[in-house]
């Protein structure tokens, strides 16, 4: 981010600085989204917005056409920004983060499918990254992914299709999805769920009723942020930007048998920080 002067600040309400260390960049979040929140919601999520937010092959370097397998399944390994690490926040790439969150996806499949075997569905799979991770890790596993926007749909089946990976790719809703005749071991979700803070329950009970074994969440739960600035910049980023709201709550009303909730450590970005809910359907 470029530095803005202080007029230029005071006209954007843009008070973050993220180029004179750690403190500063948390105490400064902490202002700019504290303020943007005590003016109230600015944006209202609803299917039309997230369809154009995620519906764009332009939007980064996820949906462009020259970018190789390694990189779109982990990320940037070139551009340093504040990433939190070890509960910390440090200048890092979002590779970092995601190779941490990948590998948690994987422990938890191998949990549940101890001998690499069975079913597992992606909830809002995007271009498919997570599955065709999953792809190597578990040649054996049959995996599925679900992904409401038709462009994003298309181009996982090409990349899938393009380095001879077995992933099955499905056009639907999170909330309706569509019908699947395998048995389904183990459903997750990565950053989808967010999407959707007054559907999200539809998109639960789903996931629920289709996993044999377990549902796995990494979605940035606010009620699980560490009560620190940054944790609390977050929790106002959420609401300023009417992100996911309830998600353990409604889990614990409903009675899930959660075996883990909990903030993970390593994070790309630090004020969305991706938490992990562990749920067993046996």
């Amino acid at each position: 981010m470029a530095r803005l002067t202080l007029k230029e600040r005071l006209k954007t309400r843009d008070l973050r600085v993220e180029d004179s260390g750690a403190l500063l960049y948390a105490v400064t979040s902490f202002m700019h989204y504290g303020l943007r929140a005590a003016l109230g919601k600015r944006v209202e999520r609803d299917l039309s917005q997230v369809m154009n937010e995620y519906d764009q092959e332009t939007r980064s370097e996820h949906w462009k056409t020259d970018i190789g397998l390694e990189d779109l399944v982990l990320g940037d390994n070139l551009e340093e920004k504040w990433i939190l690490k070890d509960s910390k926040l440090v200048r890092g790439t979002v590779r970092d983060a995601r190779r941490y969150l990948l590998d948690r996806l994987g422990t938890r499949i191998e949990e549940f499918l101890p001998d690499g075997q069975g079913t597992v569905v992606e909830f809002g799979c995007g271009t498919g990254r997570n599955l065709l991770y999953l792809a190597r890790r578990f040649p054996n596993l049959e995996l599925i992914g679900i992904e409401i926007t038709p462009k994003t749909v298309e181009r996982a089946r090409h990349v899938a299709s393009e380095n001879g990976m077995n992933v099955t790719f499905l056009e639907g809703d999170m909330t309706s999805p569509p019908a699947i005749t395998a048995d389904v071991d183990v459903v997750y979700s990565i950053h989808a769920l967010e999407q959707l803070p007054r559907s999200f329950a539809l998109a639960v009970d789903a996931m629920l009723g289709l996993a044999r074994r377990g549902v796995v969440l990494f979605e940035p739960v606010h009620e699980l942020f560490p009560r620190t600035i940054v944790g609390l910049a977050g929790r106002f980023r959420i609401y300023n930007a009417d992100y996911l709201d309830g998600l353990l709550g409604y889990l614990k009303e409903k009675g899930a048998d959660i075996v883990k909730a909990r903030a993970l450590a390593t994070a790309g970005y630090p004020l969305n920080r991706t938490t992990e809910i562990v749920i067993r359907t046996v």
